[in-house]
């Protein structure tokens, strides 16, 4: 008769030892061949950047037209609010969720690039460009 041993951790790869007869059951891991190392998703920063971008134009573009010194108000600052405050920070959400989704796996490896400090330093400079625009936007709703 032998004595049964205590289990590896859940999830690590190793076989486990059942019961009293030694058999072995393998979790499902180890028998895949190599996996790669997961990393930091880079999409969702690429939509972070693209609306950072697209809302410092719409900004840049409406204080060129001179936004917020009329009472009209600018539809390329409301663009640039919309973009940089509502949909920058929606894809900083989807990035967070991605991302910590991704930190769960064991497997995980950080690149050196620090791609969640990338995000928020990105991010951060989508929403100030929305803001802006909002204040651009509120500007021109003041002189009504």
């Amino acid at each position: 008769m032998t004595i049964p041993q205590s289990a590896p951790p859940r999830g690590s790869g190793a076989p486990r030892q059942t019961g009293v007869s030694g058999g072995f059951s393998v979790t499902g891991r180890g028998n895949r061949g190599y996996q790669p190392d997961v990393s930091t998703p880079t999409i969702p920063i690429i939509l972070i950047a693209g609306c950072a971008l697209i809302s410092m134009a719409l900004t840049g573009r409406a204080f060129m037209d001179h936004a917020g010194s009329t009472d009209s108000v600018s539809m390329l600052a409301f663009g640039s609010w919309i973009v940089g405050s509502f949909l920058g920070l929606i894809a900083f959400t989807f990035f967070r969720s991605k991302d910590l989704s991704c930190q769960a796996e064991p497997r995980y490896v950080e690149p050196s690039w620090r791609p969640r400090l990338v995000a928020v330093l990105v991010a951060c400079m989508g929403w100030f460009s929305g803001l802006v625009g909002a204040f651009f936007v509120a500007q021109a709703l003041a002189r009504r």
